[in-house]
């Protein structure tokens, strides 16, 4: 994949007792959670929980959106 596809992603996972930064680059269009699926699959953050929430810039979002620059 041309390097023009590719984004860089930072994501911050935090709980009480842990707290981690993973930032990689993935593909345009790659979703926030297929980002933080892979990232636990690398073994990079703890596996999701059954219901995990997500933010943006401390705003709340959808499983399905889609990651982009900035």
């Amino acid at each position: 994949m041309p390097e023009s596809e590719q984004i860089e992603v930072s994501v911050v996972y935090a709980l009480p007792e842990v707290q981690r930064i993973v930032t990689m680059r993935v593909p345009l269009g790659t979703t926030v959670e297929q980002f933080v699926t892979t990232c636990a699959a690398m073994g990079k953050l703890p596996p999701l929980a059954d219901s995990p929430r997500f933010a943006i810039f401390g705003q709340v979002a959808e499983p399905a959106q889609k990651l982009r620059a900035g």
